[in-house]
């Protein structure tokens, strides 16, 4: 695991940068790989992918998405993150099982889940498992406005996956429409690499 949580502070970390960008892709634009072999990053309707935000180290890869500057979109005020992990990264995980919500309440899952890496700034309140996924609601007080933030835990073609919902900066994302981002996003991710 000590491989995963240096990738996912590495990831987690880049987060806040997204904020402040604005070249999202075209809401038309077709989800599509950044390379061969690697997943097809893909979010819920009204949310593109800011692609300077867009990382790849090694074959993991990280990328923002923002609500579209289209007519069309949802407002939101969440910002969302997808992290992808190395080909066979999530191979032996148990992501049906209560191994990994034991992980995540555990010190060192907190820590994992932290932006600043200490477990006693995170808070988990809810674990759930659904659509083979684990879905996390925590509270992160390392970071500036800690809020409730949404986190989904899933396998892709042996991959180990983490999304991340959570409110803009000075915005608030309620519960409820983090839950449902979570889900939409987890949808959009089985969808788009769909084998």
């Amino acid at each position: 695991m000590s491989i995963w949580t240096n990738k996912m502070r590495w990831a987690l970390a880049a987060g806040p940068f997204a904020l402040l960008l604005t070249a999202c892709v075209p809401p038309e634009a077709a989800p599509r790989a950044s390379a061969p072999g690697q997943l097809v990053l893909a979010g819920p309707a009204g949310f593109c992918i800011v692609e300077n935000t867009r990382v790849r180290q090694g074959k993991a890869e990280f990328a923002a998405l923002l609500p579209c500057a289209s007519a069309f979109a949802a407002p939101s005020d969440a910002v969302l993150t997808i992290a992808v992990g190395d080909p066979a990264s999530a191979i032996g995980l148990d992501l049906g099982g209560r191994g990994l919500a034991t992980y995540f309440t555990g010190p060192e899952g907190r820590r994992a889940l932290s932006r600043s890496g200490r477990a006693g700034s995170v808070v988990v309140h809810e674990v759930l498992r659904v659509d083979g996924a684990v879905l996390l609601r925590l509270t992160d007080t390392s970071q500036t406005g800690a809020g409730h933030d949404w986190r989904a835990v899933l396998g892709l073609q042996d991959r180990l996956v983490t999304l991340t919902a959570r409110a803009q900066a000075g915005k608030d994302l309620p519960s409820e429409t983090g839950n449902r981002l979570i889900r939409r996003m987890v949808s959009a991710m089985r969808r788009a690499n769909a084998t």
